[in-house]
């Protein structure tokens, strides 16, 4: 009689229309397909990077062992932190040190969540706020993985960004007039050139910094910033990551000596002369 007049039991399960688990279940599938692809590709690339830097006689490592997110190049600003991996370093045959990676612009975000249970808390393994939830931070990618490389000089530059540009950015600059020209149109046409020092960027970018960059066909950017010299391109095959490195160490080898000594590092400079402020 009650089933027949309409009534339910409260306490009797909740059954959910057939369609609703379909539909959960192939998000599932999708999500483990999905993750499955990621960790396939970063293993793969983690094997073809670690085979080439062994080839290339450099090392590898799984971690930011050098510090190289923390650095405050522009490269990498507009973020609230750089993720660092495929990290390798190596010399080249003239004697200079390079550390190649992949880094990525992370954004952090705030999470929280109900806990899981007394002894999670017990133990310590998650901190609760007032209303008896989880809180914490995690980071997501905000941007999209590049590779870059970094040499270091026995100098002390200023801040000078040389970065690929195309038709669109190139238009915006010559209306602007942000951008530092040189003799080559062929290099005005591929880069943008930025530096609060002008005398500086002249020093630098010589002919056969100029023929360099160039031979990378516009793809291949720079940052200076005090005695290290950045190189940054988007993502290039893992097998390719020593080549960058070397690339980075034939650039810093082209740099002229005139810049170097105008420039020198903080201990190289006479008591009492006074130093150009760090840009």
């Amino acid at each position: 009689m009650l089933a027949q007049s309409g009534y339910r039991d409260p306490n009797a399960p909740t059954t959910l229309p057939f369609w609703v688990y379909v539909v959960v279940t192939l998000g599932c599938l999708i999500i483990a397909v999905v993750f499955s692809v990621y960790v396939s590709r970063f293993r793969g690339r983690q094997d073809a990077a670690q085979t080439a830097a062994e080839a290339a006689g450099f090392t590898y490592y799984d971690s930011d062992a050098r510090g190289v997110g923390r650095l405050k190049f522009r490269e990498f600003s507009g973020a609230d932190s750089i993720g660092i991996s495929h990290l390798m370093t190596g010399i080249s045959p003239k004697g200079t040190n390079v550390t190649v990676f992949d880094y990525t612009r992370e954004t952090e975000i705030q999470t929280s969540s109900e806990p899981t249970s007394r002894i999670g808390m017990i133990g310590g393994l998650a901190a609760t706020n007032g209303a008896g939830m989880h809180s914490g931070k995690s980071k997501i990618a905000s941007g999209a993985t590049r590779s870059g490389a970094i040499v270091e000089v026995l100098a002390y530059f200023p801040r000078l960004v040389i970065s690929p540009q195309g038709a669109v950015r190139r238009t915006v600059n010559n209306i602007t007039g942000n951008d530092i020209k040189f003799e080559s149109d062929h290099f005005n046409r591929a880069y943008q050139v930025t530096s609060e020092d002008r005398g500086f960027a002249h020093l630098f970018i010589t002919p056969d910094i100029i023929d360099l960059l160039l031979r990378s066909d516009g793809e291949i950017g720079l940052e200076t910033m005090g005695d290290s010299i950045l190189v940054f391109t988007d993502l290039i095959d893992g097998k390719r990551l020593p080549s960058l490195g070397l690339f980075a160490c034939r650039l810093a080898e082209q740099i002229s000596q005139l810049a170097v000594n105008e420039y020198p590092p903080p201990n190289l400079v006479e008591p009492g002369v006074a130093r150009r402020p760090f840009l």
